[in-house]
């Protein structure tokens, strides 16, 4: 391995241990959140591993995120794009958080 792949090895896994997610990581170096779980493995850190404290800081940030767009109005796909999460991982994160969805004529939008 060269000195290169060494440095970015050593800086995703510093960001991992800050409690980011594989797809910040990939953000924040420029890389896709594939070659992070590659190089996370290179690593000696498995794919699915949590650090101490982890990602549950991230998480439930997201959460929060996530129902405080969705009371603005904003739709389960427009809110999972802003959060760099899919419309499903958002529907999990407002079931979580015990948030009602909103009826189904007003998410498309019918009005009478």
């Amino acid at each position: 391995m060269g000195s290169r792949t060494s440095r970015l090895i050593k800086r995703i896994c510093a960001l991992w241990r800050q409690g980011l997610t594989h797809a910040q990581i990939g953000k924040k170096v420029r890389r896709s959140k594939w070659l992070v779980y590659i190089r996370l493995n290179q690593a000696g850190l498995r794919r699915n591993a949590v650090p101490a404290g982890g990602h549950s800081r991230a998480r439930s940030w997201r959460r929060d995120k996530a129902v405080e767009l969705y009371r603005e109005g904003m739709t389960l796909e427009e809110a999972g794009q802003k959060l760099g999460v899919s419309r499903e991982r958002v529907r999990q994160y407002l079931r979580e958080a015990g948030e009602p969805r909103r009826p189904s004529w007003k998410r498309k939008g019918v009005h009478f």
